[in-house]
């Protein structure tokens, strides 16, 4: 069993690095500060007037109510507003307020489609019909009522019509809001409503990120650091991590921290770094726990403690994160800290697995090879290794030679256990060198 051990700790360690974070997450940073949605059940907050009557003005309804008889739509609009809220010396009155909003529709009242939307949305004066409502929450938005706009863009979205929701999305970033430019750069990146202009992406997010927003400077950043759309600059990447990790953006603090610990962008210094991770970590962002407790276990920018390495990934494994499942379980394979139980490993790199991280998915198969935690399952292992080497991992290569040349759950098919090998041998390992020798001496 010792020696079993020995070698899965070293394939641990030799995780190949990521081509752009050594971060994976099920629960990413979510763009938090998103457009704001009216609440039709809010309607003293939501209802439009040209100028909105205030309950310290007072209001001359009689002189109202006879200009908008007399078919003036700003007034029909101002006394709906009365009735709807009880300003202005009327008792408030749903009804009302919806037969004069709806004559201000009838004479073209861009406010007043919104404010039908609203009623129809909420109920407020007629039966409650939400398709109506987005009816006239569409003709407002068409008419360029920016709550309109807003609305249309969130139901739209929300009902996976990303077309819509983009076109609004894009006059709302033309009246200077940053969180809508951030947005249509968003699903433009993962090719909602339209394929995907990068000269658009970057624009939206330069200028969001210029505008002050946060989750656009850490979008704007990886753009830098894959090169899409722009060339690969570090630097750039780099400052604009800094700026959404000076106000607390716990990714941008997260990969700021792997910046300093590598030294991308700036000077190598591990002690800043995890000073970053720290950050992040104390509003539970569970890829900084687990670099937090790889810091903890390696010794970088802080002292090794084993049990705080531990416990960062406990409770990223918790928050579901895939990396922080895969520590935790490697944690209880090899008895890191706490006692050695395969069970537990095996529930955590499953749980990985499933998350689709190759390396869990190499180890799963050869727990089940092995029969580790779990009854022993030649079948499950060689899917596991076969979807692992499909990927380049390299031991899964070498693993499914092995499955082919000996029928591990599979047939026996030496040309594919060949091939495999030969493959797993060109990313160095010496074992497939050797099985190569062994079993296919005549070949070159």
């Amino acid at each position: 069993m010792k020696s079993i051990l020995c070698i899965l700790f070293i394939l641990i360690a030799a995780t190949p690095a990521f081509a752009i974070w050594p971060f994976k997450t099920t629960k990413p940073v979510k763009d938090t500060d998103t457009v704001h949605i009216y609440n039709p059940k809010l309607p003293d907050e939501n209802v439009k007037t040209r100028e909105r009557p205030d309950n310290s003005e007072k209001v001359n309804v009689e002189n109202l109510e006879k200009l908008a008889k007399a078919g003036n739509d700003n007034a029909q609009l101002a006394i709906g507003k009365c009735y709807f809220d009880g300003i202005g010396g009327v008792k408030q009155n749903y009804k009302k307020a919806f037969k004069y909003f709806e004559m201000a529709c009838e004479n073209g009242n861009p406010n007043a489609f919104f404010n039908m939307g609203i009623c129809y949305d909420g109920g407020y004066g007629v039966g409650q019909n939400v398709k109506k409502a987005i009816e006239y929450y569409n003709k407002a938005a068409d008419l360029d009522v920016p709550e309109a706009m807003t609305k249309m863009a969130v139901i739209s979205e929300q009902q996976g019509d990303y077309a819509t929701a983009l076109k609004n999305l894009r006059k709302l970033a033309l009246l200077g809001n940053p969180v809508c430019m951030r947005k249509v750069a968003v699903m433009l990146m993962h090719g909602l409503g339209e394929p995907a202009s990068q000269t658009e992406i970057i624009d939206m997010l330069t200028a969001a990120a210029q505008k002050g927003d946060r989750r656009a400077q850490v979008h704007l950043a990886d753009c830098y650091q894959r090169g899409q759309g722009v060339p690969v600059n570090y630097d750039e990447m780099f400052n604009w991590l800094l700026l959404a990790a000076q106000e607390s953006d716990p990714e941008a603090q997260t990969k700021l921290g792997y910046c300093y610990q590598k030294g991308y962008g700036t000077v190598k210094n591990t002690d800043v770094a995890f000073s970053w991770y720290q950050l992040a970590a104390k509003q539970d962002y569970a890829p900084a726990l687990v670099s937090l407790g790889d810091c903890y276990r390696d010794g970088q920018g802080t002292a090794a403690n084993p049990v705080q390495a531990f416990e960062c990934y406990k409770k990223a494994a918790e928050k579901g994160d895939t990396i922080g499942q895969y520590r935790l379980g490697t944690a209880y394979l090899t008895g890191y800290v706490v006692k050695q139980s395969p069970e537990e490993a095996f529930k955590y790199i499953s749980a990985a697995a499933k998350q689709d991280f190759t390396p869990a998915i190499y180890q799963l198969g050869y727990l089940n090879e092995l029969g580790m935690g779990t009854t022993p399952n030649p079948t499950a292992a060689f899917e596991c290794y076969k979807k692992a080497a499909e990927r380049r991992e390299p031991q899964a290569m070498l693993k499914l030679g092995a499955c082919y040349l000996n029928g591990v759950g599979t047939a026996v098919d030496r040309t594919q256990a060949r091939q495999w090998l030969v493959e797993a041998a060109k990313q160095g390992s010496k074992e497939a060198l050797q099985l190569l020798e062994k079993n296919f001496p005549d070949k070159p």
